[in-house]
């Protein structure tokens, strides 16, 4: 199976077999590499696609599905990749490439950026809500239903915060 290189600080590389729904994983630390076998490609997706790769990892796959060893076997590597040399590209090539790095780097940075702010909004959201009602808890479906009344500018309903 072809595994592809992913930025990640605990996985190098991974590989998916749709067909057989064989997710495997390279690790960093010690190259070792395991498949994981039943793993959905909708998993394999999220997996993927996520801001951090081994959390998704960590809390969704591993110690869920079957995980077996695979170091050294054949049939198992990493893509290779050959790199061009940079003396091969032409001055505009390379202006381009460092300019499609530079504008990777910013989407990265962006997104990571919105999603701290969502955060940010959501846990700034909660104490409001919180020093509104007087309390010191609100569990997560209360604090659901007090978002969605004032977004459509109802009252509270009465009755136990908590």
């Amino acid at each position: 199976m072809n595994r592809i290189p992913v930025k990640s600080s605990n996985i190098a590389a991974v590989g998916y077999d749709a067909a057989t729904q064989t997710l495997e994983v390279e690790f960093l630390d010690n190259h070792r590499v395991y498949q994981y076998e039943g793993v959905p490609q909708d998993l394999y997706e999220l997996t993927m696609n996520s801001i951090s790769i081994g959390k998704v990892f960590h809390a969704r796959i591993r110690g869920r599905y079957p995980e077996r060893e695979v170091t050294g076997e054949v049939g198992t590597r990493p893509v290779e990749i050959d790199p061009v040399p940079e003396d091969t590209l032409t001055p505009q090539q390379l202006d381009e490439c460092r300019q499609v790095l530079r504008e990777c780097a910013r989407l990265d940075y962006e997104a990571h950026s919105a999603y701290l702010a969502a955060m940010n909004d959501i846990e700034t959201h909660r104490l409001i809500m919180l020093k509104r009602v007087g309390a010191d808890h609100i569990p997560l479906e209360r604090l659901r239903e007090l978002m969605w009344r004032e977004a459509l500018g109802l009252r509270p309903a009465e009755g136990n915060v908590s």
